[in-house]
């Protein structure tokens, strides 16, 4: 009986051990830098949206449909409703968004905050001109000073067509194709579920010079705080 008694309190003290490690863990937090760089040749990237998050808040699931917040940023670079579903969730802890657009070759640098319990990194915006091409890439926060680096691909939302057509790119007046292109109002549904980008094809009024080839951004997280 002693035997059996020692056992437990064995046990219940390794237990009691690995719930104070699994808590000293998750009570960290801090602040990073994200900056992100073009890396296509003839695109244009909107304003990024950053996210700061659990696992449980993931922006989109490959093969899956795409949320309503994810369409609008795929097809018009529109962050609010992500921004607005995302807001009132626990498992998200800061959202950020960078200023203007970010030219080939050219970056955009934000600042966000990160915890224990929001360990994931999240970066989203769209490709112009498409129809619903967008960037995207999820990285775990770097704990320890210095700088952790990936690549992110192009990601197809499936939300609508690839037609590549000026009447369904946004900014339609910014492009040197869409002046004398001509209308194109009809308009299918895209494929229905997130999946990796074919890029321009040229089967509208695009060429192959605005094609990329993955990966197209690469994100470059430092933590400072």
């Amino acid at each position: 009986m002693k035997r059996s008694i020692s056992i437990l309190a064995v046990l219940a003290i390794v237990l009691v051990m690995g719930a104070s490690t699994a808590s000293a863990q998750d009570s960290w937090t801090g602040r990073w830098e994200v900056q992100v760089t073009n890396l296509t040749t003839n695109q244009v990237m909107t304003p990024f949206l950053v996210v700061s998050h659990s696992h449980e808040a993931m922006l989109f699931t490959p093969g899956m449909p795409a949320s309503e917040g994810l369409e609008a940023l795929a097809e018009g670079g529109d962050t609010m409703p992500l921004q607005m579903a995302l807001g009132g969730m626990a498992s998200v802890m800061s959202i950020e968004t960078s200023m203007g657009m970010t030219p080939p070759g050219k970056s955009a640098t934000v600042q966000i905050n990160g915890s224990g319990m929001h360990r994931y990194l999240s970066v989203a915006s769209m490709l112009v001109p498409t129809n619903d091409a967008f960037v995207a890439a999820t990285i775990e926060l770097p704990v320890m000073p210095g700088a952790t680096m990936i690549y992110a691909n192009a990601w197809d939302a499936g939300t609508e067509a690839n037609d590549e057509s000026c009447d369904h790119i946004p900014g339609r007046a910014m492009w040197p194709e869409c002046e004398d292109a001509d209308s194109h109002p009809e308009h299918a549904d895209g494929e229905g579920f997130v999946t990796i980008h074919n890029g321009i094809t040229g089967v509208g009024d695009f060429g192959p010079d605005r094609d990329w080839k993955n990966p197209v951004a690469m994100i470059r997280v430092t933590r400072i705080q």
